[in-house]
């Protein structure tokens, strides 16, 4: 994961192998909570470690949230040809 900002824009880079329903929106929302101040930068680590999900809060709205990019490993594709075959 990486932030960075970009004039009046912040970019968050999430990667990963698979992902929950919401998850994406949910650490948005929680990294929106620590720059507003009302979480802490550890509650968020730890809480981030831990795996915990909290629905206490809505997600991050989706607008302005898309998916860029979606790759495969090579020895992924490597089964998937053997399987068309």
């Amino acid at each position: 994961m990486a932030a960075k900002r970009a004039e009046d824009l912040i970019i968050i880079e999430v990667e990963g192998n698979g992902f929950l329903y919401h998850m994406v929106r949910n650490i948005v929302w929680h990294l929106v909570e620590v720059g507003k101040g009302t979480k802490s930068i550890a509650a968020f680590k730890s809480e981030f470690a831990a795996g915990k999900r909290h629905f206490k809060v809505a997600p991050a709205p989706p607008q302005g949230l898309y998916l860029d990019y979606v790759g495969y490993i090579p020895h992924f594709l490597a089964d998937i040809e053997k399987i068309r075959k």
